[in-house]
């Protein structure tokens, strides 16, 4: 389980690293002050993706190892799809063409895997409903 307030900590820590007040994040990143100082308290229930990810941009730290350090692998984000969609293509434009090549190959490999994996389902339901 994600620590909220462990999360909330080391943002104010890095935040005050940095020099930057609440009203100077909210200016850089467009995050309200009431929603940072939330996050900074571990007070916020639904935490945002999107959000942290705007937060950790202009703070320049990486998210994914902040996630990883204040929860476990069984911590899920409670974003809703359409922030992903957005993160997602936002980090992937930074990118090299190479990588996002790359990136394409990945996906079609998962969606390969995926399709096989209902078809063997498929094919040991029909199998066990016949014998």
């Amino acid at each position: 389980m994600l620590d909220r307030k462990k999360l909330g900590a080391k943002l104010k820590e890095i935040r005050k690293m940095r020099g930057y007040s609440l009203r100077d994040l909210e200016e850089l990143c467009g995050v309200s002050r009431t929603t940072t100082s939330l996050y900074e308290r571990g007070k916020m229930e639904n935490i945002s993706l999107a959000t942290l990810e705007k937060i950790a941009k202009v703070l320049k730290i990486d998210l994914g190892r902040l996630l990883a350090e204040c929860g476990d692998e069984n911590f899920k984000l409670q974003e809703t799809s359409e922030e992903f969609d957005t993160l997602f293509f936002a980090r992937v434009s930074e990118l090299s063409p190479q990588a996002k090549q790359n990136i394409l190959s990945y996906l079609e490999f998962l969606l390969e895997q995926e399709g096989k994996g209902k078809k063997q389902r498929r094919k040991r339901r029909v199998k066990e409903q016949e014998g």
